[in-house]
């Protein structure tokens, strides 16, 4: 995954097998059980690039969450 970095925020990747909800998970952390990171744009960089280096289910789902810094 690559994605175009901002100053000031932080970055997450969130992973998931199976995006149905869960019965009674209403919050996303219930959704998106596993994450990587957080990796901030403390260079100045304007990319950032990451690989999933374990063994991946067919049906794996990821997503870049982003924080805005205080």
């Amino acid at each position: 995954m690559t994605w175009d970095t901002t100053p000031g925020r932080v970055y997450w990747i969130k992973c998931a097998d199976n995006l149905s909800s869960p019965q009674g998970a209403a919050r996303q952390a219930d959704l998106w059980p596993l994450s990587v990171g957080p990796w901030t744009d403390s260079v100045n960089i304007t990319e950032m690039e990451w690989t999933d280096t374990n063994q991946i289910p067919l049906n794996q789902n990821y997503r870049i969450e982003i924080e805005v810094q205080q």
